[in-house]
């Protein structure tokens, strides 16, 4: 069965570059721009604007503002963009990213969603530079991150770093093989032992300027920490890209979206490869998805890849240089059923006609259609729930 966008939710918080985690129902979404607004001061006696924090309720459909509760600003990280994010239990580690005020970043922090405060673990050893647009991911209980765009030397990195969660202890690890491209904003993908490496603003070792874009998707085996070709030769691969997502369901790893600027493209495309047989395919999907889009986030849970946020063409420009930032929600239900299609249904018909009379549902069908049909628009202002 193919699969299905569910939901098309409208009025979430308008992001770009933004990152993002789930943990049990909620996605947390931390910081990214809108363009125009000034994220350069704050009302307090900082000169800099901490990082916000919205929730979304993956069971009601529901964005809110998170307040965080940090007594001092010591522990808090800055307004950011082109950061990275990584759940680990209960908290969400953020890593990296850069503002037009206070630069790039490489202090490693933690968001505990049990009390909704900041925090900066103490770590030690080879500490990575400060960048943005680097991938990170957790495989084996640890933190990896790859490549990115370092500050401090002005260029892309080829580096492979871990941090160890037990020790939080940093190393730059001697990878073997060849990952392509010196890059920034592709993804980086854990399953099991292996990481997988697809996509990115490329570069050459000598830093130029050409930005190529790379299709081949690498895998770097944790056991041997040699990278290598992940994909059969031979067969359609989606095109080169940066600023996409992607999710892992079942044995396959999911690419959604994306931006080459060689062919000065976006996209809204969906890529499986399959991580046994080496294969990619190019997937249909029903229903009403988000247009073609760079710079979003996503996140995945129980067979649903949740979309949000990012830039687009404007709808009326004949070029990609004229943008609008993104303030949907989409919903992508990877094994729909029989009750996903019968409530899409009712759904539409309640939509367009409000005077429906739906008693002849079950009262389960009946409470989703009106929770789900009711002030979609709302980012609730509080800190509960």
């Amino acid at each position: 069965m193919h699969p299905f966008w569910t939901y098309s939710i409208e009025g979430g918080p308008q992001r770009v570059n933004h990152s993002a985690v789930i943990i049990n129902k909620d996605i947390y979404m931390f910081g990214g721009f809108c363009s125009g607004e000034d994220y350069n001061t704050d009302d307090d006696d900082t000169d800099w604007t901490a990082i916000d924090i919205y929730a979304f309720n993956t069971e009601f459909l529901r964005w809110r503002r998170i307040q965080q509760r940090n007594e001092y600003f010591e522990n808090v990280p800055y307004m950011r963009y082109g950061h990275t994010s990584v759940a680990i239990d209960e908290k969400a580690y953020l890593f990296g990213g850069r503002s037009d005020l206070c630069g790039a970043s490489n202090i490693l922090y933690y968001f505990d969603t049990g009390n909704f405060c900041w925090h900066t673990p103490k770590v030690c050893g080879h500490l990575p530079g400060a960048r943005d647009g680097h991938g990170m991911c957790v495989a084996r209980g640890n933190i990896y991150i790859f490549g990115g765009y370092e500050a401090e030397v002005e260029q892309f990195s080829e580096e492979t770093m871990m941090l160890d969660m037990r020790t939080l202890t940093w190393s730059l690890l001697q990878t073997q093989g060849q990952t392509g491209l010196w890059r920034d904003f592709h993804t980086l993908t854990a399953y099991g032992d292996k990481i997988y490496l697809f996509g990115g603003r490329g570069d050459d070792s000598d830093n130029s300027i050409s930005q190529p874009y790379d299709n081949d998707i690498k895998v770097l085996d944790l056991n041997t920490l040699e990278w290598s070709a992940a994909a059969h030769a031979n067969q359609k691969l989606p095109v080169g890209r940066r600023s996409h997502t992607a999710f892992i369901h079942e044995d396959s790893i999911y690419i959604f979206g994306g931006f080459n600027s060689k062919l000065n493209e976006h996209y809204n495309d969906l890529w499986k490869f399959d991580m046994k047989s080496g294969l990619w395919k190019e997937i249909s999907v029903h229903g009403v998805g988000p247009c073609p889009r760079r710079r979003h986030c996503c996140c995945y849970k129980d067979n649903k890849a949740y979309i949000f946020g990012g830039t687009s063409p404007t709808p009326t420009s004949h070029s990609n240089q004229d943008l609008i930032d993104q303030s949907d929600t989409h919903v992508l239900d990877l094994e729909p059923n029989l009750k996903v299609f019968c409530l899409s249904v009712v759904r539409e018909l309640f939509r367009k006609c409000y005077n429906l009379d739906l008693s002849c549902l079950p009262v389960e069908l009946e409470y989703l259609v009106k929770l789900r049909n009711s002030g979609i628009t709302a980012i609730r202002n509080n800190n509960k729930g």
